[in-house]
């Protein structure tokens, strides 16, 4: 889960039970060499929750880190069958946001604070 901050909200976010549910959608970052090689390009990979859509993980994103945010993408990637010995089962499936943020910003994912 993400640790919420006390910000203020984006603008159009009522109460701070909306945009706390809105923050909730971001799981963590999805670490791996594709997505990477993407943060030159201004592109972030997120995994969310199966509930989020493209603009709750937009807002999410305008308030973790106060960046504009010019395109969503969001990728099911299915369950996949795995097995051991006989015993058949799933690796379970996940959604992951693709982020593309305006020229010139970048996100500090792995920053200390």
């Amino acid at each position: 889960m993400v640790k919420i901050k006390d910000k203020q909200p984006v603008a159009g976010l009522k109460r701070d039970k909306d945009w706390r549910k809105i923050l909730e959608n971001l799981s963590a970052p999805h670490v791996t060499e594709k997505a990477t090689a993407q943060e030159e390009l201004s592109k972030y990979i997120f995994k969310v929750t199966q509930r989020a859509n493209k603009i709750s993980v937009k807002k999410a994103i305008g308030i973790l880190y106060n960046k504009n945010v010019r395109k969503v993408a969001i990728i099911n990637v299915k369950r996949k069958p795995m097995r051991k010995g006989k015993k058949v089962g799933y690796r379970s499936g996940y959604k992951k946001a693709i982020i593309t943020l305006k020229k010139g910003e970048k996100l500090d994912l792995f920053a200390k604070r």
